[in-house]
């Protein structure tokens, strides 16, 4: 697992991996909410960036990234490549079981599995 190492955006905001794990949930919490087969889709279905304003749908790393962002305020680098967003989604993979993406978009993966994946990632980095 990645150093649990808070971030401070360009804002000054503060993110750690525990708040990006609990903001991509909050995004996702409703099942119509998550998607598959992209990092995120408009209201009208069609794919977006996870950054995007029109976003209303995200898989589990589309969610990942957008909570980024909005815990910490950095635009600089999208994806985010750093030590706090590298913790929560190491995090998140490993109470998956799998690579991220291959799991959030394979048909036997449920809107119930991945809360469940995000509940305990969320435990994980609660607990250290």
């Amino acid at each position: 697992m990645s150093e649990l190492v808070p971030t401070t955006g360009p804002t000054g905001k503060t993110a750690t991996a525990h708040d990006v794990l609990v903001r991509a949930r909050d995004l996702i919490a409703k099942p119509e909410n998550w998607t598959q087969g992209v990092h995120a889709r408009d209201k009208t279905d069609s794919k977006e960036d996870a950054f995007s304003l029109d976003a209303c749908k995200w898989c589990a790393i589309g969610a990942l990234q957008r909570a980024y962002i909005e815990t910490s305020g950095d635009l600089s680098e999208f994806p985010p490549m750093n030590a706090t967003y590298d913790a929560a989604y190491d995090t998140l993979t490993e109470t998956a079981g799998k690579d991220l993406e291959t799991w959030n978009d394979h048909q036997d993966t449920t809107h119930e599995k991945v809360m469940q994946a995000f509940d305990e990632a969320i435990k994980v980095v609660t607990d250290n």
